[in-house]
């Protein structure tokens, strides 16, 4: 029997569904070397990722974020998903993760700053703090957020997982708040400048600080949640005290701008994208269930919170040890992958589960019976079975 041409090959490999597990691919790819040949190749992977631009990206895995110990590391959540290890140490703290990129902040004496770490490739690049940053790092509090320079320039098409990014430009916003102006004052309930700053890799520079209109009292990075993207949008959680407020960062006009949140906004909740706007969502411990918010802008542009009481998610009839032992555990965390429908849920004693919101289907993947905060969730677009080579 003649053999199809290669170029007949690629095109039937094309149309293999993205899905998971990915049996098609990987059977693909073992079928011979001549197909194992062009799976691997950077242009397959390419036409591929255009190919299937509609499917959404794949949640990995997740990151670990504690300073102590070894430093970050990688869990992974799929079985075909194993990339190296995080190069980390002591002094390392992960504190957030987008377009295939982690952001590490340094908090060693030495050399203070951000680490950006691609997750796929190995490569990572020290930043120094942005210049204008206050050299006594105890007076400020910091928190980052890292994603790839095509999302920020339209006319480039924007930044798409599916086209993979690794080794292309990035841009991290560092937010911080500066106090040492009302520490030296001495002021019980000091004032403290909000601000930003913007580092583009393309340039190797920081941009000039952005203050936040309203000089408030509000510390940034208390919890160390992640930061959301929606559009050209980052969001971030203020907080001080009991009081806690989202700021909101425009990457376009370069504008700070704060936010309410809801009364019931606390550690057991998580800023999300709902239908491309900002939502919560929220564990109710009495209840053991999910709950999920959106914000509403009317036509003055008066925001409203409102609850999706028609969308709660009850976990006693879904963790089989929760409803076994008929209370919730106290301490559990939960951990928004960014991109998807999916949440990540760590109960202290039972585990590492992710719930997708829309399906409402929960899955155990980590044994982990101690509940870790700081989770940052991995998501990507990924080729299993296929050597882990960045575009060129």
């Amino acid at each position: 029997m003649m053999a199809l041409p290669e170029e007949l090959v690629e095109e039937i490999l094309l149309r293999l569904p993205p899905e998971e597990p990915p049996a098609h691919l990987v059977r693909a790819a073992m079928v011979c070397k001549a197909w194992r040949r062009i799976l691997s190749g950077a242009g397959f992977r390419r036409r591929y990722c255009r190919f299937h631009r509609a499917t959404p990206p794949t949640l990995l895995g997740y990151v670990c974020g504690v300073s102590t110990g070894p430093g970050p590391q990688f869990v992974p959540t799929t079985s075909y998903f194993s990339p190296p290890p995080l190069a980390t140490r002591c002094g390392y703290r992960a504190m957030d993760c987008r377009h295939g990129r982690v952001l590490i902040r340094d908090t060693s004496e030495e050399s203070p700053g951000f680490v950006v770490y691609d997750l796929i490739t190995g490569n990572r690049q020290h930043l120094s703090l942005p210049a204008a940053t206050h050299q006594r790092t105890d007076m400020c509090s910091f928190v980052g957020a890292v994603l790839c320079a095509r999302h920020h320039h339209h006319q480039r098409g924007g930044c798409d997982h599916h086209l993979e990014c690794h080794g292309g430009p990035f841009l991290v916003v560092s937010v911080g708040t500066d106090d040492d102006a009302g520490a030296a004052a001495g002021a019980e309930h000091r004032a403290m400048r909000t601000c930003a700053s913007v580092y583009s890799s393309e340039t190797g520079a920081w941009s000039p600080q952005t203050h936040c209109g309203n000089q408030n009292y509000y510390g940034v990075g208390c919890c160390h949640e992640p930061s959301l993207l929606i559009g050209d949008t980052l969001y971030f959680i203020l907080a001080c005290d009991d009081v806690i407020k989202i700021l909101k960062y425009d990457l376009c006009g370069h504008g700070l701008s704060v936010i309410d949140a809801p009364q019931v906004f606390n550690n057991k909740a998580v800023l999300i994208d709902v239908d491309g706007g900002l939502g919560i969502v929220q564990f109710d411990h009495d209840y053991c269930s999910i709950y999920t918010w959106s914000r509403h802008v009317d036509a003055y542009g008066v925001g409203e919170w409102v609850r999706h009481n028609n969308n709660v998610v009850r976990l006693e009839t879904l963790i089989p040890t929760i409803h076994d032992n008929v209370q919730c555990p106290d301490h559990m965390s939960i951990h928004f992958a960014e991109g998807t429908s999916t949440v990540l849920l760590c109960f202290n004693f039972l585990g590492v589960f992710t719930l997708d919101l829309n399906s409402r289907q929960l899955r155990e993947v980590n044994f982990n019976k101690t509940c870790d905060n700081d989770m940052l969730p991995y998501v990507n677009f990924y080729i299993p079975g296929i050597p882990l080579v960045p575009f060129l």
